[in-house]
């Protein structure tokens, strides 16, 4: 009702009983599949659960005028009008992905958001939200607060259209740097437990379950320049930030430490 309401201009909302769109229990339905269909004398939809539901809802409003999906008015569009059609729909996978990397390149509130909402309309489920690397740790621990401090900085990042050599290190990990590099500190970017809160609130409205990576032992640079007692070798972690290069990195959290 809401998206509606904000690109159309029509008063929408939810009732019970009578209504021009009218959504019914169908158990006969797979759980995540739907029948919609749309006549002369308005819409009905069938679905066995919510998110059946929502994905037809979905279906529906890209039957519409493109500004409708979006939730954006559009002065040009004078008449809204579906066409009279029947759809039987379900999912051939289980499990609809999509993986953000926020690590090396963080991304604001705002632009994870639109994220989720571009895969709701494509029905993806599942937000993959890959939250720390060698290059950064985004998630605020509050019991370990040089995570977000230190971790989430990097001292220096290649330039932007840098060309990356790769190669090896001395103990034969595969490396990749550039001798373009930025000055500029790249950080502290992290998501607070308020922030965290916030994104699954919003995914969940959108019926997308939010998988979060946290890595280990390995890809844990970022994790190391916070608190280098936990590597291996503590000597070659340079503390107080993560790490400013790509490429793989042989320091991993110490099982010992």
């Amino acid at each position: 009702a809401t998206t509606l309401n904000k690109a159309t201009g029509v008063s929408c909302e939810a009732v019970n009983g009578a209504a021009d769109i009218v959504i019914t229990e169908n158990q006969s339905l797979a759980a995540e599949g739907y029948v919609l269909e749309v006549t002369t004398d308005g819409v009905s939809i069938e679905a066995a659960t919510s998110d059946g539901a929502y994905y037809a809802l979905q279906t529906m409003l890209r039957l519409l005028p493109p500004n409708v999906i979006l939730g954006k008015a559009d002065a040009a569009c004078e008449k809204y009008a579906l066409p009279v059609v029947r759809i039987e729909d379900e999912p051939r996978f289980a499990y609809r992905g999509f993986m953000l990397d926020v690590s090396r390149h963080f991304f604001t509130i705002e632009q994870v958001k639109r994220m989720i909402d571009l895969m709701a309309i494509y029905k993806m489920n599942v937000f993959h939200w890959h939250l720390t690397e060698d290059q950064g740790w985004r998630l605020e621990i509050p019991q370990y607060p040089n995570l977000a401090r230190c971790g989430s900085v990097r001292l220096r990042s290649p330039a932007h259209g840098a060309v990356l050599n790769r190669g090896k290190d001395a103990d034969g990990a595969r490396k990749y740097w550039s001798t373009e590099m930025t000055t500029e500190v790249y950080g502290p970017f992290f998501y607070t437990a308020k922030d965290v809160k916030e994104i699954l609130a919003y995914a969940v409205e959108r019926h997308i379950r939010v998988v979060p990576e946290i890595e280990l032992p390995g890809h844990a640079r970022a994790a190391l320049g916070s608190y280098p007692a936990l590597s291996c070798f503590p000597e070659r972690i340079k503390a107080g930030s993560a790490a400013d290069d790509w490429g793989i990195h042989r320091d991993v959290f110490c099982m010992g430490n």
